[in-house]
């Protein structure tokens, strides 16, 4: 199916029409993921390594579609997770930690302060470190400027390609572990519990979980 879309000259271009999140989740065989989205494993490595929690494989990757109705709802893991953009919307990941977690601490004595922050996943910024011990969550942008209600937002630097990009309510990305991925080191936040550690971050506490 094509759709017409006006360009920033008022030029009206054919063009084909985004896929449906369902669609998408279809075709890769994605299933629903407790945290929100839909998601399958690709990868495990067979090397196993020791770690503070027990045996684990050496890294782990999920293909993970992420969509407007359906943002991933705050979390944390033990370890490291990288996100690597591949399609869609921008998408908008935030993270809850102290300064110190996710490295902006000073050398101010501990305890480091709670902080927030977000960053637009996209062709601008097609991959994005959460630190170990961080809580992160996501929601799909659709061309508006974020309002976390006194939170930094992100840059928009991001301009969607209307040959492509015109109308996706989803975003596709891949998320890697290492050590990798259990579910004994995922935990999914509690609102009432973030909302005392993280007061300056309401909006988004609200909206994600």
């Amino acid at each position: 199916m094509t759709v017409d879309i006006e360009d920033r000259n008022g030029d009206r271009h054919g063009c084909l029409a985004a896929p449906s999140a369902s669609e998408v989740a279809g075709s890769l065989l994605l299933e629903p993921h407790p945290e929100g989205g839909f998601f399958r494993e690709t990868y495990r490595s067979t090397r196993r390594v020791k770690t503070e929690a027990g045996e684990r494989s050496l890294s782990t990757a999920v293909l993970y579609l992420v969509t407007d109705e359906d943002p991933s709802r705050l979390h944390r893991l033990r370890f490291e997770e990288m996100w690597f953009y591949h399609a869609g919307a921008p998408l908008e990941v935030v993270l809850l930690g102290h300064a110190a977690v996710l490295g902006t601490a000073s050398a101010a004595p501990a305890p480091s302060p709670p902080v927030s922050s977000s960053r637009l996943l996209g062709p601008d910024l097609p991959q994005s470190l959460v630190p170990a011990g961080c809580w992160v969550g996501a929601r799909v942008i659709r061309g508006e400027q974020a309002d976390w209600g006194g939170g930094r937002a992100p840059e928009r630097r991001w301009t969607p390609d209307r040959r492509a990009t015109h109308d996706y309510r989803w975003t596709l990305v891949s998320c890697v572990v290492s050590p990798g991925f259990a579910y004994d080191d995922f935990e999914l936040a509690e609102r009432e519990a973030l909302l005392r550690e993280f007061p300056q971050a309401r909006q988004v506490i609200l909206a994600l979980t």
